[in-house]
C-alpha cells in the first residue's frame, strides 16, 4: 500500500491543484504544467503547482474544483499518474437497495464491506436505485467516513466502478434496475461487474453448446405449454419448474408422476410447504394456466440429490475475482433444505454447512477424495465462468449450485450472478471467508476503478 492523500481546500484562485514537491517528483511530475485530473467518471484539465508548505500526504485543490467535482474531503485517496492524467481514487459505488428508506436500514450491515478500508482506500459510496440522478451524473447516497467509521449522507459524483448487491428479479423494481444498470454501463463502460444479468434459460443454452459441460447439465427445456411438462415426465418421472429469472427458490415447483397418471405438485408458499394432486392431465392444465406463463419458466430434470436426515442437500460454490483480476475460490458450502421442502435455500428454512465435511459424511469419502470432488467443482466453475465471459457477461462474483448424486456424479443446477451473497459462509461458521469475500469484491472494484 502506497501513500494515501488528504484533499485540503484552498481559496487562492491562482492555483488549482497543488502538491508537495517531493510528491510531484515521486509521481514523475517535476515542473508546473497542466494535466488532466480524473475523479470518478469526471475528467478536467487543471494547472498543477507545488509548495513546501504542504505535508507530503496533502493535496490542495481549489474550492471551485471541489464544488464542481462534488469531491468528498473525508476519504484518504490513492493517486495514480497515467501519462498526462492524474487519477484520484478509487471511487467505488455499491448499489445496495431499491429505496432510500431500505438503504438507511441496512447501513450498519454494509459496514462489513469497508472492514478492511485500509486496503481499499478512496471514496466508497452506497446508494439505492432511488438515489441515482441520471441527468446530473450524481448519486444521492452515503459515503464511508474512515475517521468516524460511519456513513455520511450527501450528493456525490458517479463512481469510477460499481457493482450491485440488490436482488430485484420478480419484483416491481426489476425494469427500473435493468434500465439503471444499462445506463451505468453506457456511462462507465465495462467498469461494473456481474452485468449484464442472465437467466436460467440463457445460461443453459450457452453451456449446452459446449460438449465439456454436457455430462453435468440436467435436461432442461423452456416451458411453453402444459404438454411440455408431461413430455418431460415421460422421460424422467419427476421434474422441477423454475422461474426463468427466479431467485431464493421463489416460485419453484416439483412435479412428479404418480400412480394412474396423476401428477403431484409440491412447492412452498407463504413460508409453508404445499402440495396439489392433479388426478388428470386436464386438471394439471387448469393448474398450469393459472400459475405458469409461457417462456417464464424452465423445466428441469430432477436430479437424485443426496439427503441428510431426509432433507435434500446441494452445494454452493463461490468464485470471485481478486485485486489482480484472477478467480479465487471463496468456499464450498452445503445447503440442506427444510423438512419436506423441495428447495434447499437457506431463506426457506434450510441450513448451511462446510462442503468438504458434508461430502465426507454423506458419501463416506476420505479427506483426499472429498478435496478431489471439491476441486472438480472448482474446475467446472472456472470453465463455466470463462464461457460466460465469452458471452459478454462481466463476471466478478459467481455462485454455482451443484448437486452430487449417490453415484458421485456432479450436476450443475443453476448459476447466480445477481447477488451470490457470501452470507452462507457465516451460516456455515466461516466468518473469515465471509469478510474475505466482501473484501475481494471491493478490491476487484478498486482494480476496475483504476482502469484494470
Amino acid at each position: 500500500m502506497g501513500m494515501r492523500y488528504k484533499v485540503v481546500p484552498m481559496s487562492d484562485s491562482q492555483h488549482e491543484f497543488m502538491l508537495h514537491p517531493a510528491c510531484a517528483l515521486r509521481l514523475g511530475i517535476d515542473r508546473q504544467r497542466k494535466m488532466s485530473v480524473r475523479v470518478g467518471i469526471h475528467r478536467y484539465e487543471m494547472k498543477l503547482s507545488t509548495s513546501r508548505s504542504l505535508q507530503e500526504n496533502e493535496i490542495k485543490l481549489s474550492q471551485k474544483w471541489i464544488k464542481k467535482l462534488s469531491l468528498p474531503l473525508q476519504p484518504f485517496y490513492d493517486m495514480h499518474v497515467n501519462e498526462n492524467e492524474i487519477i484520484l481514487g478509487p471511487f467505488i459505488g455499491l448499489l445496495a437497495a431499491t429505496t432510500d428508506d431500505k438503504l438507511a436500514k441496512h447501513l450498519t450491515g454494509l459496514l462489513a464491506y469497508v472492514k478492511d478500508y485500509r486496503q481499499i482506500g478512496g471514496a466508497i459510496i452506497v446508494f439505492s436505485l432511488q438515489g441515482v440522478k441520471k441527468e446530473e451524473l450524481q448519486i444521492d447516497g452515503y459515503l464511508y467516513h474512515p475517521g468516524t467509521k460511519r456513513w455520511s449522507k450527501g450528493v456525490y459524483p458517479y463512481p469510477a466502478a460499481l457493482f450491485s448487491i440488490v436482488e430485484v428479479s420478480m419484483t416491481k423494481d426489476w425494469r427500473l434496475f435493468r434500465a439503471t444498470m444499462d445506463h451505468f454501463r453506457q456511462v462507465m463502460g465495462d467498469r461494473l461487474f456481474n452485468h449484464p444479468l442472465f437467466n436460467k434459460w440463457e445460461a443453459h443454452q450457452w453451456l449446452g453448446r459446449k460438449p465439456e459441460f454436457a455430462a453435468h447439465l440436467p435436461e432442461t427445456i423452456e416451458y411453453r405449454k402444459p404438454d411440455d411438462v408431461t413430455r418431460m415426465l415421460q422421460k424422467h418421472q419427476s421434474v422441477y419448474l423454475k422461474p426463468t429469472w427466479g431467485r431464493l427458490g421463489l416460485g419453484v415447483m416439483e412435479v412428479s408422476l404418480q400412480d394412474k397418471g396423476s401428477l403431484l405438485i409440491r412447492f412452498r408458499k407463504n413460508r409453508q410447504n404445499k402440495q396439489v394432486l392433479c388426478k388428470t392431465f386436464r386438471e394439471f392444465t387448469v393448474f398450469a394456466k393459472k400459475h405458469l406463463k409461457a417462456r417464464r419458466y424452465v423445466i428441469q430434470q430432477t436430479v437424485a440429490l443426496l439427503r441428510k436426515d431426509g432433507r435434500i442437500v446441494d452445494f454452493r460454490l463461490i468464485l470471485l475475482k481478486n485485486q489482480h483480476g484472477e478467480w479465487e475460490d471463496a468456499g464450498l458450502y452445503s445447503r440442506s433444505g427444510g423438512k419436506h421442502s423441495v428447495i434447499s435455500n437457506i431463506s426457506a428454512g434450510g441450513n448451511a454447512g462446510w462442503g468438504i465435511a458434508t461430502l465426507k459424511l454423506l458419501l463416506r469419502l476420505t479427506d483426499a477424495q472429498a478435496d478431489q470432488m471439491r476441486q472438480k467443482m472448482i474446475d467446472l466453475g472456472l470453465a463455466i465462468a470463462d464461457t460466460l465471459q465469452m458471452e459478454g457477461i462481466h463476471c466478478g462474483n459467481l455462485g454455482f449450485d451443484f448437486a452430487v448424486d449417490p453415484m458421485q456424479r456432479i450436476w450443475l443446477l443453476e448459476i447466480n450472478n445477481q447477488n451470490p451473497d457470501p452470507l452462507i459462509a457465516r451460516r456455515a461458521g466461516k466468518n473469515e471467508l465471509f469478510f474475505y469475500a466482501l473484501k475481494m469484491n471491493m478490491l476487484y472494484a478498486k482494480r476496475l476503478a483504476w482502469g484494470g
